[in-house]
């Protein structure tokens, strides 16, 4: 089950939040061995199940200047999973965004968007699994050089507590043709932790 709702609570002040309800019920394959032939690797064992129950919830809260050439927003994520055969789980996410248009249009409509993200990232598990915290700062660049093209680019460094630091960044843009064609090029680098 999902809900979710936003509300005006001044001209330039919205309040929103979401929530996710999900529960699931698995069966497996029994895996404890090693299969010797084509026909021993699918076992159907009925006893072999899991039960988990995640939940997730995020409230935002955005304030936009009279001219809505700025916005911040502030938004704090949780997220907590419960499973009968592995280690619970929480995650939970502080984020500001900034987003400034260039243009002088509404954060909405610009054609020339800047964006800035900081966030704190603290994943918790109750198994063997380290707790892990992470520090990011990430900054994006979207924008329209002409009527027909189109430029993005990002970089985004992150700061672990567990897993070596990273800076991972994107570049694309698309250029539209006079038939309705669009040529578009992208490339990049990120990283998983």
């Amino acid at each position: 089950m999902t809900t979710k709702g936003q509300t005006q609570v001044s001209d330039q002040v919205t309040a929103g939040f979401s929530f996710r309800f999900a529960d699931a019920h698995y069966r497996f394959d029994d895996n404890d061995f090693a299969a010797e032939t084509e026909a021993g690797y699918v076992v159907d064992d009925a006893s072999k199940s899991t039960a988990a129950k995640e939940r997730a919830g995020s409230a935002h809260l955005e304030y936009r200047n009279l001219d809505e050439t700025l916005a911040h927003r502030l938004r704090v994520d949780r997220t907590t999973n419960q499973n009968d055969t592995v280690s619970d789980s929480v995650t939970e996410i502080v984020s500001y965004r900034l987003q400034y248009a260039a243009d002088q249009r509404s954060v909405d409509s610009t054609e020339q968007r800047v964006s800035l993200l900081v966030e704190r990232k603290e994943d918790a598990d109750s198994g063997e699994v380290q707790d892990r915290e992470s520090d990011s700062i990430g900054l994006e660049y979207n924008g329209w050089l002409s009527e027909a093209l189109s430029v993005q680019a990002g970089v985004r460094y992150d700061d672990n507590e567990v897993f070596s630091d990273a800076t991972s960044w994107n570049i694309a843009s698309s250029y539209f043709l006079d038939n309705s064609w669009r040529l578009h090029a992208s490339a990049g680098a990120a990283v998983v932790n």
